[in-house]
């Protein structure tokens, strides 16, 4: 009997103990309980996890309250409002529950509809909008006047094209004042290659057996006048295509020396420079000319597809178009194109430079200053990771190049070998 008494009364105390802690948490405001401490739901026990409608309450209550509330829903009791809530039954009279959400401060007024909370939501993205515009970096005047040199050099080297007179001049007087650039034009054997294989130039094969005369008949074909006709259009072709390269290089150097920081650099890296980027800025302006729909190209007022052949293998021409597709679906400005090619130019890890801290400098200022203010004069449109993406897109391209290349000098190695067994040959073959 003792010992009865004894669990009773210890039960009890316990009992009022755990009371006591329930009420000092319940009475002192949230911010002045340790986050060490246990926080209860005050309607069934379990660990609350904050404010909930004017009560401290668990997940699970402020769900249940909440659809209760929507759904308007109305609840009885089968055991005459006299069941206790706690978290293991909690569920199993939603009446009670219900009356012990409302006994313990939960008001229906704190749950807004769905329009006052589309409203909530608005104003939540207002903010976000608004302190996006306070927190946006300041314009330095060295910054607008960078990318401005960018900006404006792209627009006079590849879309606002003077007359031909005046290209000429301007062609001239690059020359003059950077005699090296007729050199690094000549010295580009095998980039020249590279680009004329991507251009695809007609082949000299013998097609044609017989011909027509003038008086209807046929008659075998001289393959001589056949032979001469198809090496005259190659050669015109050619000439055509290597006229157009020339013209295009010569683009590519009035951009560079049209930026006031380009001048920054010695002639010996800026010849590094400008020979590194030729074939990477030439694919770069190759995609302001191409058709994703059926993968074709413009050059020379002419369409055509790249086909397979000893050079061209369908892996490479694959990684080129895809290459082109994916960059075209970036849909970039022609603002974004002038820092890519900007990017292009100024790349510090070209091999043999003099002083590449300075274009690591240089290369740093273009990405902070076109970032900036990019940030601030477009607003409404803001590229997420802009810069990233467009490094991303170097990556690839340098990528891309070092496949062309190692392609093209697989196929130097295989002519080479080649003439060197022909030489072997007609040696073994002449007279002792």
């Amino acid at each position: 009997m003792d010992r009865n008494r004894f669990e009773v009364s210890f039960f009890l105390r316990l009992t009022y103990i755990e009371f006591k802690i329930l009420q000092q948490h319940q009475n002192r405001p949230e911010s002045t309980i340790p986050d060490s401490e246990w926080k209860l739901c005050r309607v069934c026990g379990d660990k609350a996890t904050g404010y909930h409608f004017n009560a401290m309450t668990c997940e699970g209550c402020k769900g249940f309250f909440r659809r209760s509330v929507k759904a308007g829903k109305k609840f009885a009791c089968a055991y005459s409002k006299k069941c206790e809530i706690s978290r293991s039954n909690r569920r199993s009279c939603s009446s009670c529950r219900w009356d012990k959400c409302i006994g313990s401060g939960m008001k229906k007024e704190c749950i807004m509809s769905d329009s006052a909370i589309k409203e909530k939501r608005k104003v939540i993205e207002k903010n976000k909008v608004r302190r996006a515009v306070q927190q946006q970096p300041v314009m330095e005047k060295h910054e607008v006047e960078l990318v401005k040199s960018v900006v404006e050099a792209y627009y006079e080297a590849f879309i606002h094209l003077p007359p031909f007179k005046f290209r000429i001049l301007r062609r001239q007087q690059s020359l003059e004042k950077f005699p090296w650039v007729s050199d690094c034009i000549l010295e580009n054997d095998t980039m020249n290659q590279l680009l004329f294989r991507l251009l695809s130039p007609p082949s000299k094969p013998r097609s044609v057996i017989k011909i027509a005369t003038n008086s209807g008949q046929i008659a075998d074909a001289k393959f001589s006048r056949i032979d001469e006709e198809i090496g005259s259009r190659f050669n015109n072709h050619y000439n055509s295509l290597k006229s157009a390269l020339l013209e295009d290089y010569l683009q590519i150097f009035d951009f560079s020396t049209r930026m006031q920081i380009f001048e920054r650099i010695n002639a010996v890296d800026q010849n590094i420079l400008l020979r590194d980027c030729l074939l990477e800025i030439f694919v770069l302006k190759m995609n302001t000319r191409f058709d994703p729909e059926d993968n074709s190209f413009e050059h020379m007022d002419n369409r055509f597809r790249l086909k397979a052949d000893s050079f061209l293998t369908k892996k490479i021409i694959d990684e080129y178009l895809d290459f082109h597709q994916k960059l075209q679906r970036l849909d970039l400005s022609k603002e974004e194109n002038a820092f890519l090619f900007a990017l292009c130019l100024f790349s510090d890890d070209r091999r043999n430079l003099y002083d590449s801290e300075i274009i690591e400098e240089m290369q740093h200022q273009l990405a902070v200053s076109f970032e900036n203010i990019y940030k601030c004069k477009f607003k409404d449109d803001v590229r997420p990771q802009l810069i990233p993406t467009l490094i991303t897109i170097i990556t690839n391209l340098r990528q891309l190049k070092i496949s062309l290349i190692h392609q093209s000098f697989k196929l130097d190695q295989e002519n080479s070998s080649q003439s060197d067994s022909s030489l072997s040959g007609s040696l073994s073959s002449s007279p002792r």
